[in-house]
């Protein structure tokens, strides 16, 4: 380890670094508790409409949502809508917390450092996820929850726990949709006994509604969300997802190569003049915005579809080999990625899903620190990263600048080249016998290193 790691700052700064994330976590608090925010209140009536035994898709309520996520906020139904906020607020920050600690866990195998160390390189990793944390608290942290479940039947797997590690990813994938790239993940590695287990747990937590909707209306909510997905994922045009036109700040890869593929005309939601809670616009066509390539719609949408492939297939390729050992850290690197790929090739991807990029900060920092050497490039993405994610914010640069920002879709590249970095650290070693003596020497007492689990 570089002796410049062992001048880090001590125990008073740490207790500062915690003071400031307390106060943000309280920024999101106090004002919730003023009055509601976010999307709880269709997540709240979704349940309500179960509870009732009502259809669940009525007006005014989103259809991407499966009925399990009904059945699993039913319990927030026992008070009212408000105060069911104040009280899950709590549960979302322990997800985040426990998130951190088992991605933690699953780091110290490989790269071990100082407690110091351990410390700086898991904030500097959580500084740069920050403002996606911070944004899904307003959304009660739901969708950390989701990351954290995904990555705890990843942990249990490495632990050669098969059986128990199907439970969180079956509950993730009956949740969202998503994280059943994690399930096909297993398949593609031929670790048949997890991804069998993890497909019948999704499909049980999937049909557990039943329960108390009754056959009936379950069978009518499963086929109209069903069908209102697949429409919207397989529409020839690409500027439309599954609520319909596409808005800014969508970080869908697939929208983003639309809007270069493409013209939207003045008026839609994709364009820098149409506000995203008005979808009328308020200002006259903006003279920075230009047209790259005006395809027609369906040409558009095969263009993406080929480009979305032709990446699915690449990865696929680096993914190619069987699994020898699990507690080769190259599973940690594919399982990161495959965390951002789930965000770029979502229909729709807004700020506050996108907690799943902090298992692969988690692991570039725990390997800088530890002395390991990135990819080259790597870090040039990572302060880009911050730059466009983390600094420019409409409060610094104005709405029609932060606007101009999301009708390029600027964020939705720094996205995939997160991704690509990624990918890029595959090759980064884990703790050797030398390396561990060598930071021994230089840091004194370590962290316990966890015994391998080999597949």
């Amino acid at each position: 380890m570089s002796d410049r790691y062992r001048r880090l700052p001590g125990p008073r700064y740490q207790w500062a670094a915690i003071g400031v994330a307390i106060i943000l976590v309280l920024s999101r608090l106090i004002p919730l508790i003023i009055r509601p925010r976010g999307d709880f209140d269709l997540h709240y009536g979704l349940a309500m409409r179960l509870v009732a035994g009502e259809f669940l898709y009525g007006p005014g309520f989103d259809r991407v949502y499966p009925p399990f996520w009904a059945l699993f906020h039913a319990p927030a139904t026992l008070v009212n809508y408000h105060l069911a906020m104040i009280l899950l607020f709590p549960v979302g920050v322990a997800g985040i917390v426990s998130l951190v600690v088992l991605l933690k866990r699953m780091a110290d195998r490989h790269w071990l450092v100082a407690q110091n160390v351990m410390f700086w390189s898991s904030a500097v990793a959580i500084l740069l996820a920050g403002p996606f944390l911070h944004r899904d608290l307003v959304e009660l942290g739901v969708n950390s929850l989701l990351v954290l479940l995904t990555w705890w039947g990843v942990y249990l797997w490495t632990c050669n726990k098969d059986a128990l590690a199907s439970v969180p990813l079956g509950m993730a994938t009956a949740l969202k949709c998503t994280p059943i790239a994690f399930i096909a993940y297993f398949f593609w590695k031929r670790q048949w006994k997890v991804a069998i287990a993890s497909t019948i747990m999704a499909i049980f937590f999937s049909v557990l509604p039943i329960t108390v909707m009754g056959s009936r209306q379950y069978l009518a909510s499963e086929r109209y969300w069903l069908r209102g997905v697949l429409q919207g994922v397989s529409d020839p045009d690409p500027s439309k997802t599954v609520l319909g036109l596409d808005r800014m700040g969508n970080l869908s890869l697939r929208t983003a190569l639309a809007r270069y593929l493409m013209h939207l005309p003045y008026g839609h939601p994709g364009r820098p003049e149409t506000p995203v809670d008005s979808l009328v616009p308020d200002e006259p066509p903006e003279p920075l915005y230009f047209d790259v390539i005006t395809l027609p719609p369906a040409t558009a949408g095969r263009v993406v579809k080929i480009i979305l492939l032709a990446i699915a297939a690449a990865t696929a390729w680096i993914f190619r080999h069987r699994v020898a050992n699990r507690n080769d850290p190259q599973i940690l690197w594919e399982c990161a990625a495959l965390s951002i790929a789930i965000l770029l090739y979502s229909p729709l991807t807004w700020a506050q899903h996108c907690p799943g990029v902090l298992p692969a900060f988690y692991f570039m920092m725990r390997a800088h620190y530890a002395g390991e050497r990135l990819p080259r490039f790597v870090p040039a993405v990572i302060i880009g990263f911050f730059i466009v994610i983390g600094v420019l914010q409409r409060g610094l640069i104005g709405l029609r600048l932060a606007g101009l920002l999301d009708a390029y879709h600027l964020r939705n590249f720094v996205l995939l080249a997160l991704f690509w970095a990624t990918l890029r650290c595959r090759k980064i070693p884990g703790t050797t016998a030398t390396r561990i003596e060598e930071t021994n020497r230089a840091t004194g007492v370590l962290p316990q290193r966890n015994t391998p689990a080999v597949a």
